[in-house]
């Protein structure tokens, strides 16, 4: 067994238990079918970047970009092809993915548009995709289990029963977060370790000596695998878009974010492909090619030699295989309720709560048959190519050229459909083979024609419509963008005196908050400097008593006029001095006092805690800006006064990626529930304006009416 109580744990843990929390926190809110699949539709864009990127990073993602890196030739390029995929509908399909915003599949879109034979040819393709990749991350599930005690086995699956019949889009959506978040700690974890095992000549030397970084390969036809790569890599840069991306899509404010978001994943799947190459070039050693493709992951884990490292692994895949389940299993229930069994007539009679209970019904059924799935076939890769089979050459094309703007009739469609179904099949039966790539790169391009040649030679009617591509929001981004002069300016009234008093002021909305900062300070404080205290590196350290006699003299100040003036409320500077405070005493201090006690487990959970706080009381822009400048001027200051101490974590803590990890995902959890809060105070105040401008009309009508009624009593003089 490799795991142990360590941070690795803790982070599975953490991950565990705030899926159950979130789940039941958010099943209130989900009553209904809408709500279930869109939620309010209100996500912060840096919830959608970070759900979309989880998305696409999935085990099975990490499966194939480790197979592809460790091969020689065009073969590693292939994923980053997919980066120029996205690059393509961030220019092409998603500005124009706007007028289908509030749909709630890929189904729901076509059948609006096709008619209803066209949503359940849609609906199955989608379903089945759904099931087998979530039948590959339960295989690369079943694989790593074996490093992981039955335990630890036990609680993901009660995590996942207790989940499954609580989730909603909201839910995901912070699901898929965490699985951000876990990635990007992999990542650093991984360049840790690389720096530790490796210098930079070596790294120049493998680069260019290494066989796999051989570019004659490309075209090395001489290969009988060439062509094969080559197939893979224009399978991986068609803008083919699946299920579970577009569904994604859907769930945004506007096409301004999905334009955003993709640009986003197309630099982080770039950057993170390259880095892998080099990594795994590295790191690995030559032999692994010649692995199991179905066993590479264990491979690398097996021949990991930091134990450390190792867990880490084992914890970021079980995040993500987890995650990636969640997601696909409960958009493939939606879409079977709404776009299967709607369509046909079954299950329209029951309420909408009985409607909700059906769809998690669903969830469980689709589980088992993954489960069932990933059982039955032992190649990873036989189970993507059947999901392929049944989406990308039926509904893929289709599904493109509509968001372009094609319009025709629904036999056009549908002819496409069964020609790319049909070609494909024979296609399989001609090679006597069902895994070949090639065969549903042909298939899409049958199907394209089918459809083009269909409409124009059939004169079907319809027509190519032209979106107004650019939004208004998109167009008043791109002035203020334009107009740097005014944008700069903008920026200089921010730090106006007045406006900074006005802002603190406003980020504290009850004044009883800082009774309770006071105190919470005065606890945290005390728990920090006692465990300061008693390690040795606080003997003779001037600094930290005098950032601990400023942080506690503060604070008495600050308890002491809470309850000797007699309006506290009216001071204007009162809102900016509690910021003062919050960030000396709570972050700078707090900091300083978690080096000097070498990283100690309690004061980890301490800084945690207070992370946790200052991101509730203030505003998470405000928030993040202050934890980053206040741990660098910390560390500034000890480094400066006191050099003799260690400004670094001992290395078999491992506790500091867990830190930062609960850090970020509370704080992005707390952003959008501040996000929600200030749309809701918007939406209060316009209403109130509103209200007010109403009155005024209604004042104004009464004068007129009482003006008109004297009139006529009035009489008349000649």
């Amino acid at each position: 067994m490799f795991l142990n109580i360590n941070a690795t744990t803790v982070i599975a843990i953490i991950f565990l238990m705030l899926n159950i929390i979130v789940s039941i926190y958010y099943r209130g809110s989900t009553n209904s079918i809408q709500k279930y699949a869109l939620g309010r539709r209100k996500f912060a864009t840096v919830a959608i970047a970070t759900s979309i990127i989880g998305t696409y990073f999935s085990g099975n993602i990490f499966h194939y970009a480790l197979l592809y890196t460790l091969q020689p030739g065009i073969l590693k390029l292939s994923m980053l092809a997919t980066a120029v995929s996205f690059i393509i509908q961030s220019l092409i399909l998603a500005p124009r993915i706007q007028k289908f915003l509030g749909k709630l599949s890929v189904a729901d879109v076509m059948g609006s548009l096709y008619g209803n034979h066209i949503k359940v040819i849609t609906a199955i393709g989608s379903i089945v995709i759904s099931l087998t990749i979530s039948a590959m991350e339960i295989k690369l599930l079943y694989n790593i289990i074996q490093y992981i005690s039955y335990n630890g086995l036990f609680i993901i699956a009660i995590t996942i029963i207790i989940y499954l019949s609580c989730i909603g889009i909201r839910a995901i959506v912070f699901t898929d977060m965490f699985h951000c978040f876990t990635i990007i700690f992999l990542y650093a974890a991984l360049f840790v370790f690389f720096n530790k095992v490796a210098d930079f000549s070596t790294i120049i030397t493998t680069l260019t000596t290494n066989q796999i970084f051989d570019f004659k390969g490309f075209i090395d036809y001489t290969n009988p695998l060439i062509m094969q790569y080559w197939w893979v890599l224009a399978f991986n840069i068609l803008p083919i878009v699946r299920p579970l991306m577009f569904y994604k899509y859907l769930i945004v404010t506007n096409s301004r974010q999905v334009v955003n978001v993709l640009n986003t994943l197309s630099v982080v799947i770039f950057a993170a492909t390259i880095l892998l190459i080099i990594f795994a070039t590295i790191l690995l050693p030559i032999d692994i090619r010649n692995a199991n493709p179905s066993d590479i992951l264990t491979e690398v884990i097996k021949r990991c030699s930091d134990p450390e490292f190792t867990q880490l692994m084992i914890i970021v895949m079980i995040v993500i295989t987890i995650s990636t389940v969640i997601s696909h299993i409960s958009m493939a229930a939606v879409i079977c309720f709404n776009d299967l069994c709607y369509p046909l007539g079954i299950l329209k009679q029951y309420s909408p709560k009985n409607k909700l209970r059906i769809v998690r019904l669903f969830v469980i059924l689709f589980t088992i048959a993954s489960v069932l799935i990933s059982f039955t076939n032992q190649e990873l890769w036989n189970m993507h190519i059947l999901g392929e089979h049944f989406y990308s050459p039926i509904i893929g094309a289709p599904l493109l050229v509509t968001v372009l703007g094609f319009r025709s009739t629904s036999k056009v469609i549908l002819s496409g459909m069964i020609s790319g179904g049909v070609s494909l099949l024979l296609l399989d039966w001609y090679n006597q083979s069902v895994t070949e790539i090639y065969h549903i790169v042909l298939a899409i391009i049958i199907n394209f024609t089918v459809m083009m040649t269909m409409h124009y030679g059939l004169q079907e009617p319809g027509r190519w419509e032209n979106y107004k591509i650019v939004s208004k929001l998109h167009e008043a981004y791109c002035k203020r963008e334009n107009n740097a002069i005014n944008w700069l300016r903008a920026l200089l009234q921010y730090f106006e005196w007045n406006r900074i008093l006005a802002y603190s002021s406003d980020m504290l909305r009850h004044q009883h908050y800082c009774l309770y900062t006071s105190i919470f300070t005065i606890l945290s404080l005390s728990i920090m400097s006692v465990l300061s205290i008693s390690s040795n590196s606080l003997d003779n350290s001037q600094i930290i008593n005098i950032l601990l006699l400023l942080s506690f003299g503060l604070t008495t100040i600050f308890t002491v006029y809470q309850f000797l003036s007699l309006t506290p409320d009216n001071n204007k500077y009162l809102g900016l001095i509690w910021l003062i405070f919050i960030f000396f005493a709570l972050i700078l201090t707090n900091t300083a006092l978690l080096v000097v006690s070498e990283f100690h487990k309690v004061s980890l959970i301490c800084f945690i805690v207070n992370l946790i706080v200052v991101g509730i009381l203030i505003r998470w822009q405000v928030a993040l800006i202050m934890i980053i400048s206040g741990v660098i001027i910390a560390i500034g200051i000890l480094s400066i006064f006191e050099p003799q101490i260690s400004l670094m974590p001992p290395a078999d803590s491992g506790l500091i990626p867990t830190t930062l990890m609960v850090g970020s995902v509370l704080l992005m959890f707390i952003k959008i529930k501040q996000d929600e809060y200030i749309l809701e105070q918007n939406m209060r105040s316009k209403a109130e304006n509103k209200i007010k401008s109403m009155n005024i009309r209604l004042n104004i009508k009464k004068e007129i009416l009482n003006h008109l009624s004297h009139e006529v009593r009035t009489p008349l003089q000649g």
